[in-house]
């Protein structure tokens, strides 16, 4: 069994998009949830605004895959693995700064957790940049 998996990655790109698009979705679903509750802090707002914009970019980055993989030109599938694991990983990162913001917000450590949520807002912009470089290169 061991040979039927020989050189193939463990997991795969769309396995990884898909874990990327379920916890963007658990963390605007969270968010939106803290706003029902009738929360409002502009910066968790311009946050939100961030991730919706990354959101985009991320489905651009499917598509393109979609397309590269439908259209049988070599989509490097390594390469952009290597690129996913650090987007799922800052989607993650993004998403444990603004649960903690909020905590923060509440227990009066704002300043703290609103420069961590930038880093992590900065770590995921930065990497979703890079896995859209992949796609626009020829």
């Amino acid at each position: 069994m061991a040979s039927i998996h020989q050189g193939k990655p463990l997991i795969s790109a769309e396995t990884l998009m898909h874990d990327c698009d379920a916890i963007i979705s658990a963390t605007l679903d969270f968010l939106e949830g803290e706003k029902q509750k009738g929360y409002k802090n502009i910066h968790v707002e311009s946050l939100e605004e961030k991730l919706l914009a990354q959101k985009i970019f991320f489905g651009f980055c499917k598509t393109t895959y979609k397309e590269r993989r439908a259209g049988s030109r070599n989509s490097n599938e390594d390469n952009i693995l290597k690129k996913l694991n650090p987007v799922k990983t800052n989607f993650k990162k993004v998403q444990d700064e603004l649960e903690a913001l909020l905590q923060a917000d509440k227990e009066g450590a704002l300043e703290d957790a609103k420069e961590k949520t930038e880093v992590a807002f900065a770590e995921l912009a930065g990497s979703v940049e890079r896995l859209k470089a992949i796609f626009l290169s020829p």
